[in-house]
């Protein structure tokens, strides 16, 4: 279990659970994208890693971009928490 300021993560269930104690259940690629900003904090963690390491060859960096906007959207009861974009670099995990 992953605390993220207000959130908890259910690492084995791969669960996000709100503020609010609502329960959103995160999908592989969103669990192993925020795995990885998560095991970074607060450095930056660029869009080759990202792509290389959770998709492999079958680069897609629009799926990458969707998954990131689906996980700041999740985040949204936090403002404490945050995404930041590195354009052409990457993203790291604020919190």
């Amino acid at each position: 279990m992953w605390t993220i300021d207000t959130y908890q993560v259910d690492t084995t269930k791969h669960l996000l659970i709100c503020p609010d104690k609502k329960i959103e259940k995160l999908s592989p690629k969103e669990f192993l994208v925020l795995q990885k900003l998560y095991s970074n904090k607060k450095q930056v963690v660029t869009r080759k890693q990202l792509l290389e390491e959770i998709w492999g060859n079958d680069l897609s960096e629009e799926s990458l971009n969707n998954i990131i906007s689906q996980l700041r959207k999740k985040f949204t009861q936090d403002k404490c928490i945050s995404i930041q974009t590195y354009p052409c670099i990457g993203y790291q995990l604020d919190f």
